[in-house]
């Protein structure tokens, strides 16, 4: 394996000794074993897995809209760099659509971070469809509104 390999490998604590190369079988393709082992694989042999499942600990947290706060401050960046290339109307809507970007990034940071949205563990099971239906509904009760009756059909399975 190249060197580039090699030390992605060691930052994971896995030494050259360590790895497994294929090994032939007569009738098909190379069988080549997993470097770690499933998470079948470890509930099989009795362990417990580290994290629960129903909540994610903080750095999870943290890392997830702390990668999405930064793409959209890079999206604002970028659309500040390069705001002086465009004039008049071109440059409203260049700006529109890169704070856009960037708003729904931040969005997606804040649901992270309070685990609503699609990172809602009680709604892991349902399509995404069925969530935005979800969330479309809570806002027309939020705004005293009657939502329209397409909200009020399930998805087809």
């Amino acid at each position: 394996m190249g060197r580039l390999t090699d030390d992605i490998l060691a930052m994971f604590g896995v030494k050259p000794s360590d790895r497994v190369v294929a090994t032939k079988t007569p009738n098909g393709p190379p069988e080549i074993p997993l470097m770690f082992p499933t998470r079948e694989q470890i509930i099989s042999a009795g362990e417990k897995p580290d994290v629960d499942e129903e909540e994610d600990c903080l750095s999870c947290k943290v890392v997830g809209c702390t990668t999405l706060s930064g793409a959209a401050g890079a999206v604002l960046y970028a659309m500040n760099r390069n705001s002086n290339k465009f004039s008049g109307r071109k440059l409203i809507i260049y700006r529109a659509q890169a704070v856009s970007v960037a708003g729904v990034l931040l969005m997606l940071a804040g649901c992270r971070w309070f685990n609503a949205g699609i990172f809602d563990k009680a709604n892991a099971d349902v399509s995404m469809l069925d969530q935005t239906k979800g969330d479309l509904r809570k806002l027309f009760v939020f705004f005293n509104v009657d939502p329209p009756k397409i909200l009020d059909t399930q998805a087809k399975t």
